[in-house]
């Protein structure tokens, strides 16, 4: 559990400055991408 605490963390701060520097719909799409490649894992 902490190391998948840990990379969520690493994960966000590699991210997040990334994510903010995209406009909305690039945003709304990098989301439905990544919503969908996890879905595609899961399987």
């Amino acid at each position: 559990m902490r190391r998948r605490l840990w990379a969520e963390a690493m994960t966000d701060r590699l991210v997040a400055p990334a994510f903010t520097a995209l406009g909305p719909a690039d945003g709304a799409e990098l989301v439905e991408l990544l919503t969908l490649a996890r879905t595609h894992a899961q399987r």
